[in-house]
């Protein structure tokens, strides 16, 4: 099976939020720049204003969603190998068999059909098991987690990262460590990012923290108007180095 070229890249509706203190000029850059690297020209890419800031984020989103891609790509090419197996042993059977041949397929099929629902009970079970696991995980995270706000879009973005215990356990340590931070310990931590922001940045692979509690980006706050402690806050993870509020 010939494998199709990827015609598309899927755009976010939460990407709305995280661009809209952009110019209109700056969102036609990062459009710009989405495309040419999910097409796998990121040497072409020259960004030149704040959304040079924000595109590290959706760059690991892209890479995420062409995964899943080639996961469901080679999904399907194994299926239809197995098929265009199964059809060329049924045209090499003879006529003296035919009768023979029937009655065994139809046992092969009542066997699928078994399998079937076997397989769709234990997917259900296996969703059941798997939400209930996700929600145990998420109540561990959610009971570190100093900021307490917009727990329903917490949840939804730990769902989509769905991870794992080991994972989780990393996570857990970079709270730990980013609660002794001076942004988060700063007026009594009113700079710490939104649970659902610290998600989306994935902010537990933040390598260091600023000790002095200021970040060179710091100025772009103060230059865009209307861009106050809480915009910084909610945006501060997708600067390089984090912005500092």
């Amino acid at each position: 099976m010939e494998k199709m070229k990827k015609t598309y890249v899927p755009i976010f509706y939460d990407w709305a939020e995280v661009t809209e203190e952009l110019t209109a000029e700056e969102k036609g850059r990062m459009i710009d720049a989405i495309v040419l690297y999910a097409r796998g020209k990121g040497d072409s890419i020259h960004l030149t204003g704040n959304e040079k800031y924000l595109f590290p984020a959706f760059r690991k989103q892209i890479d995420r969603e062409n995964e899943k891609s080639e996961n469901k790509s080679q999904a399907a090419a194994e299926r239809e190998r197995e098929k265009a197996q199964k059809a060329q042993g049924t045209t090499k059977s003879t006529k003296g068999h035919k009768t023979a041949n029937n009655n065994k397929n139809k046992n092969d099929n009542k066997k699928e059909n078994d399998n079937k629902n076997d397989n769709k009970n234990d997917n259900e079970e296996t969703v059941s098991r798997d939400t209930g696991k996700n929600d145990d995980l998420f109540a561990r995270f959610w009971s570190l987690y100093p900021r307490k706000q917009d727990k329903a879009k917490a949840r939804e973005a730990f769902g989509k990262i769905a991870p794992d215990e080991q994972l989780l356990a990393t996570m857990l340590a970079a709270i730990e460590t980013q609660k002794q931070s001076p942004q988060w310990t700063r007026d009594g931590g009113q700079y710490i990012p939104l649970a659902t922001t610290w998600l989306h940045g994935q902010r537990w692979e933040d390598e260091g923290i600023d000790d002095t509690g200021l970040g060179h980006e710091r100025d772009y706050g103060r230059q865009k108007k209307g861009f106050g402690p809480n915009d910084c806050m909610d945006y501060a993870q997708y600067f390089d180095p984090p912005l500092s509020c």
